[in-house]
């Protein structure tokens, strides 16, 4: 059943039981005839499906008890900056660049550009659609903060999964949250919301291919004509680790046959923290993350079963990750140290790109189908006074979905066989604007406001980025 409140306030909430759970569309005020000046019809539907968590940020030092400073609680978890991530990576594909490969080097010279500054107060919405697991202590007030950060940003409302009031009841997760010397993160649970009552049972199957596919009906209605414009790009933040919350069950979903053949292409933003007494990633949750790519996120489609073919992929796991799971030779081969009982799928010659996340070192690019040698991306100069990051929460997670969202819509037809010169300067051009991506979220506290004065700077940034050193670094990488 579904049920829709009145359509004359700013949020409006449509409510429907779908499996497990149950789906509150956050509904967003109508922009008037401006709005329909969109990229609709430019780029098929980005998914973006995350975490909320809400954020109290700041260093509590030795005191836990230590009050928070003004305006430090927030809506995070990564899956709204993913989201409004992915939705500035496309804006500054639609508006301030005709193609991957582009040298157009100022932005205000493309006469659609030019138009749409005219006519529109803020850059166009993007086909994005948010999904993510709340609690059953949700507010309407946190739907409105909510749709307050993304409303002008993506064209479809966020999707937002709950238990069943009658059967189970969750808790939103609550962290301290805070980055040390390094800028890594450093957070803990608030009120055990990361225990069974809170992330561990709310993130399992939440949502379920089923979600996603009845999410896609419903967006692109019955059109079975032609099925290449029904698919979409999907880009997923999984817990990775071993005993991670959710036991896996957040991204076992991805599996499923029926959906894989909707998608178009396909980003996973793995997540696991360094054990603080070893500092480092321990073995068990690098092989966890490689159980789950190998058996869960990669997979292949098409109806030839001689010459399977994988779906286009990216992973986008931190430093720490990726250099866990090299040393353990986890790439490229299925593990089943802890998995003894599932049968191996890979035999080592995966189809895939590994974007390695390295904070204010950039990020390196490893294609391993490709004879490339990794690619390091250089990083952005922040324009703070100190060139420091304001806040670098969710910069990871927006550069992940930026870069998920970009290789999505910039993937070449079916009939089209990408030289490797193409791809080379195809993947550069993607990280580029990802990066510039990042360095926005990290110049400010929270989201950055939809802006074209936010989409000038992620250029500017980008046009950094491509012109810096693309060193190849392949004693880095290889191991």
């Amino acid at each position: 059943a579904r049920f829709t409140m009145a359509q004359s306030v700013p949020l409006t909430c449509v409510v429907s039981l779908s499996g497990l759970g149950r789906m509150i569309h956050c509904g967003m005020l109508l922009l008037g005839m401006a709005s329909a000046l969109t990229t609709r019809q430019l780029h098929p539907l980005t998914i973006v499906v995350g975490k909320i968590i809400v954020d109290d940020y700041g260093d509590p030092g030795n005191d836990e008890n230590k009050p928070l400073p003004p305006k430090s609680v927030s809506i995070g978890g990564g899956g709204p900056q993913a989201a409004w991530g992915a939705a500035a990576a496309l804006a500054l594909h639609s508006h301030y660049s005709s193609a991957p490969n582009t040298n157009n080097t100022n932005s205000s010279s493309s006469a659609a550009n030019v138009m749409l500054r005219a006519q529109l107060p803020t850059p166009p919405t993007q086909p994005v659609l948010f999904v993510g697991p709340v609690g059953n202590d949700w507010k309407i007030e946190d739907s409105e903060e909510l749709s307050a950060l993304l409303h002008d940003a993506i064209q479809e409302a966020p999707i937002l999964l709950q238990g069943n009031h009658q059967e189970e009841s969750f808790i939103t997760p609550r962290i301290r949250i805070w980055h040390d010397n390094e800028q890594d993160v450093r957070w803990y649970a608030v009120n055990d919301s990361f225990g069974p009552k809170g992330a561990d049972g709310l993130w399992r199957n939440r949502p379920t291919a089923q979600d996603i596919l009845d999410i896609l009906d419903e967006h692109y209605g019955d059109n079975n004509v032609n099925a290449s414009s029904c698919m979409c790009t999907l880009h997923l933040i999984a817990e990775a680790g071993d005993e991670a919350a959710g036991c896996g069950l957040d991204s076992k979903w991805l599996k499923s046959d029926n959906l894989r053949q909707r998608l178009k292409f396909v980003g996973v933003e793995p997540i696991a923290f360094r054990d603080p007494t070893v500092g480092r990633v321990s073995n068990t949750d690098a092989e966890s993350c490689a159980h789950l790519l190998h058996q869960y996120w990669l997979t292949n489609v098409g109806d030839d079963k001689e010459s399977p073919r994988q779906q286009p992929f990216v992973l986008c796991p931190d430093i720490h990750l990726d250099r866990a799971m090299r040393e353990l030779n986890l790439y490229g081969k299925n593990t089943q140290t802890h998995h003894e009982n599932q049968p191996p799928v890979h035999d080592g010659q995966d189809n895939y790109i590994v974007a390695t996340r390295d904070g204010a070192n950039g990020s390196v690019l490893t294609p391993p189908w490709s004879s490339l040698f990794p690619l390091n991306v250089p990083a952005a100069t922040l324009v703070t006074p100190d060139q420091e990051p304001v806040n670098p929460t969710g910069a990871g997670n927006a550069f992940a979905a930026a870069f998920t969202a970009l290789l999505g819509a910039t993937a070449p037809l079916d009939d089209h066989h990408e030289t490797e010169d193409e791809f080379l300067k195809r993947l550069r051009y993607c990280a580029a604007i990802s990066t510039g991506v990042g360095a926005c979220v990290c110049e400010t506290r929270h989201i950055p406001t939809w802006s074209w004065e936010s989409l000038d700077r992620i250029w500017e940034a980008a046009q950094e980025v491509q012109a810096g050193s693309w060193r190849d670094v392949k004693v880095k990488c290889q191991k």
